[in-house]
């Protein structure tokens, strides 16, 4: 077996990842960004998002389960 035969399958297993994590590192990119602007809103707003934040984590929990 050929070294270029063993990769192949590695190569197309990192092509099809590689999005997901590019995806989860934009997907924390603006999780801290909207961290850093929400100090700057009053307490209200504060608790909205945090409380947003906490429904998309259930939802996306949820989802998971159902296998969606």
């Amino acid at each position: 077996m050929t070294t270029t035969a063993r990769s192949a399958p590695d190569f197309l297993t990192a092509m099809a990842v590689e999005p997901q994590v590019a995806s989860a590192a934009e997907r924390n990119k603006d999780l801290v960004d909207m961290q850093l602007r929400m100090r700057e809103f009053s307490p209200q707003v504060h608790q909205q998002v945090q409380r947003l934040e906490q429904e998309n984590r259930i939802s996306l929990a949820l989802r998971r389960q159902r296998g969606w």
